[in-house]
């Protein structure tokens, strides 16, 4: 039986303590802002994103009530 090419060989780069949690000083301080940011960019945050999630929401429920139950 064939093994799964990511079975082994990248355990030892996921365990090497990297990332925010195990960083400190100046790559703290890099990975929090670039972790940041990215979530920004993604959304997290902006007050324009949530309501635009509530628009949307409303609407299916208007489409809902629309349908009476109905497909």
């Amino acid at each position: 039986m064939k093994e799964h090419p990511m079975a082994s060989s990248n355990l030892p780069c996921m365990l090497d303590q990297s990332g925010v949690a195990f960083a400190n000083g100046k790559s703290w301080k890099a990975l929090r802002r670039f972790s940041l940011a990215t979530m920004r960019d993604f959304g997290m945050g902006k007050r324009s994103m949530v309501e635009r999630i509530k628009d949307e929401a409303q609407c299916l429920v208007d489409e809902l009530q629309k349908s009476e139950g109905e497909p």
